[in-house]
């Protein structure tokens, strides 16, 4: 973590505690932290797995909250937070393109958490194969110097690429400053007053064209109209995602008129 991470602190090994995956890293958060009914706050659009993430097990609400910046900073009052209370996710899955070796790992300085982290994480170990696998290519620095470098020009690359192709079709997108996933603006196509109509432009294009986007409802967006597009696949692939989708969405408009 502090050979590819800018840290601004030391990070000590006995503030780690490796899980079986980001979800489980959250599965067990929640039930550290939380009493059953108690609320955690998410940024909105988000991944609509960490609902049931929450949910499951420490039957904790999720409220969703849109986060606008533009007027941070705007007032002498601050909400602070201690760095003794946090605790930071990262996974194996995002970091190297590995989502099926099954790591996340959890940082936190909390005394409090620590210990309830070092009685439950027993119940949700990383086999030791998986590990052995990890371990070995973790270790060699250079190696992973190279694989990010690489996958960090790639990512670039295909996003700028997708940004294009949406801009050709007439349409808008979010250029985000990093993720795996383009945020685009489908509005023009489905409206922007209700889910409904946007869950009947994703069925269409699934059933018809067999491409899949995640609808914004899934991410708990705000607004109709929003869907999640996938760029971090072969070049060929999202090229046949995009003109599909293009086709689609021209029948699509001159089917609803």
């Amino acid at each position: 973590m502090t050979e590819f991470f800018e840290t601004h602190e030391p990070v000590n090994p006995e503030n780690l505690f490796c899980v079986s995956g980001v979800t489980g890293c959250i599965d067990i958060l929640a039930h550290c932290l939380a009493n059953p009914g108690d609320v955690i706050l998410a940024p909105t659009p988000i991944y609509g797995r960490i609902y049931t993430n929450v949910m499951q097990r420490a039957r904790v609400k999720l409220w969703h909250i849109p986060v606008i910046t533009e007027h941070n900073g705007a007032s002498s009052e601050f909400l602070t937070i201690e760095k003794v209370k946090k605790a930071y996710n990262d996974a194996v899955s995002k970091d190297f393109g590995l989502a099926g070796l099954r790591i996340g790992v959890i940082h936190t300085q909390c005394e409090a958490l620590q210990k309830c982290l070092k009685q439950l994480c027993f119940l949700q170990c990383i086999p030791f194969p998986i590990m052995n696998i990890a371990a070995k290519f973790l270790e060699d620095i250079e190696w992973c110097k190279m694989y990010i470098t690489t996958y960090q020009e790639r990512l670039s690359e295909s996003f700028k690429h997708c940004i294009e192709r949406v801009k050709e079709m007439g349409l808008n997108a979010r250029e985000s400053s990093g993720g795996f996933f383009l945020w685009i603006d489908l509005r023009p196509i489905c409206g922007s007053d209700s889910f409904e109509k946007e869950m009947d432009l994703f069925n269409y294009l699934l059933e018809d064209y067999h491409v899949y986007i995640v609808p914004g409802k899934e991410l708990f967006c705000a607004q109709p109209g929003w869907f999640r597009v996938t760029f971090t696949t072969h070049p060929e692939e999202v090229d046949e995602g995009f003109k599909r989708l293009e086709e689609g969405i021209k029948k699509y408009k001159s089917a609803k008129g």
